[in-house]
This record gives structure tokens, C-alpha cells and sequence, in this order.
């Protein structure tokens, strides 16, 4: 029965990327204040960082380009099979585990494989609640001294494909998406706990500002200036 549910995760992955980067190949991607200096796309970046994705939006960067040298927590749960071995088609590390299941495992082998990967942190998780950041990036980045950055995303069309707990957003054909880089968060060792949550304060902060920004920007109500760093690069 093992072998029968992992070869159907396998076969809807594979189903399921395929589908995906053809609606990719359609999109048109609109790249504001996305700074080069922690671009995960360019193969030859010196130094490594965790990027803040909330759980929803978490499709757009997997697709939009290819990012490099990138690892990526994913929970244990079925739905998390799938995803996980969607990631491997698409050359991430998946890291099983969850606040839940497995996440003390899961903390220990990130902070291995943070010294030469990237990597995609969703901090609200897959149980929600919904864009609440809870502390496992800021202990990691406390853990391993990379930094944390932030990022947002939006589609000017999309579908929202309902999860047991949160939903994810999938662009629609012929769509734009739109990506944000907020300011990159150093984090000192050694926190306390009352420290610990300041961190997870000033991030969820930053998550909310930047969310906003691009939430307008896909619906048309702002001018955010066009800052591709990586076109000038």
C-alpha cells in the first residue's frame, strides 16, 4: 500500500509541474523592488538566505525562473507528499517536517544544509492561520546567521485551490505575477524568547507591508516603481 501511495504522489507531481509550467509559460512576470544582491535565480550568488514566502504563494516563486542551490520545508501530511516531490522535479531539496510532525528533525537538518542551500521558508505553514508568522524562520536564521528575506507575491487572475487549512494561489493563463523583495532581516544568536518574538513581530510587519504593496499593484490601484536589479545586472 506504501509503494502504491508513493508511485500516485509521484505521478500526480509529475502531472500536476508539467500542468503548471505550461500556464507559466503564459504569464507575464512584473519583478518590483527585487534586489539582485539575494536573487536565488542567479546560480552563482556567493552568500545563502531563507526567504519568507507565505504558505498561498508559494507556487510563484517555484515557477517564476528557476532558482538555484534551494532547499525547502514542506509538511508530512499526504498533501505534503505531493508537493514534495512536485519540489524534486523541480530541482529543490524538499525538508519534511512541520510544528507538529517531525519539526525538530526537520530544524536540525536545515541548519545542515543551510551553510550551501537557500532556503524557502513558509511561515505560516500549511495549518495556518493564514499569513501569522510563527518563529521557526527567525529561530533558523538565529541558528545559522543567514538572513531572512521577505517576499510577496500576487497574479493579476488567479485560481485559489483550497487546502485541508489554507488555500494556494495558482495564476490563471495569459496573467501577470507580480514579486516583491522587502528588506532583508538580520537576526543576533542567541535569543531569548521575548527577543524571539520581537524578531517575529518586525518580519510579520514587513510580510504584511510588502503584501500590501504588491495586493495593489496586481489589482492596479498604485504606481510601485519597476526595480528589476537583475535586468541592469
Amino acid at each position: 500500500m506504501r509503494i502504491q501511495s508513493s508511485l500516485a504522489s509521484r505521478i500526480a507531481a509529475f502531472l500536476a509541474v508539467g500542468m503548471i509550467r505550461l500556464i507559466f509559460l503564459t504569464v507575464r512576470v512584473d519583478l518590483r523592488r527585487f534586489a539582485v544582491d539575494f536573487d536565488a535565480q542567479n546560480p552563482n550568488l556567493d552568500d545563502r538566505f531563507l526567504y519568507s514566502v507565505w504558505h498561498d504563494g508559494l507556487l510563484m516563486p517555484l515557477f517564476v525562473g528557476r532558482p538555484h542551490h534551494m532547499a525547502a520545508l514542506v509538511s508530512q501530511h499526504q498533501d505534503g507528499s505531493v508537493l514534495a516531490n512536485a519540489m524534486r522535479y523541480l530541482h529543490v531539496i524538499p525538508v519534511r517536517g512541520s510544528s507538529r510532525r517531525g519539526g525538530a528533525v526537520a530544524m536540525r537538518r536545515m541548519m545542515s544544509i543551510a551553510s550551501d542551500k537557500h532556503i524557502t521558508f513558509t511561515p505560516d505553514g500549511p495549518r495556518g492561520p493564514r499569513r501569522k508568522m510563527k518563529a521557526g524562520i527567525v529561530y533558523l536564521a538565529s541558528q545559522s546567521g543567514r538572513r531572512i528575506v521577505p517576499m510577496a507575491f500576487a497574479a493579476s487572475r488567479c485560481w485559489r485551490i483550497e487546502g485541508r487549512w489554507t488555500d494556494m494561489v495558482l495564476p490563471k493563463p495569459f496573467s501577470t505575477v507580480f514579486c516583491i523583495s522587502g528588506n532583508s532581516v538580520s537576526v543576533p544568536a542567541h535569543l531569548n524568547r521575548e527577543e524571539l518574538a520581537r524578531y517575529v513581530e518586525l518580519i510579520q510587519n514587513e510580510m504584511d507591508r510588502i503584501q500590501q504593496l504588491i495586493d495593489q499593484a496586481a489589482d492596479g490601484q498604485d504606481e510601485i516603481p519597476v526595480v528589476d536589479q537583475r535586468a541592469a545586472a
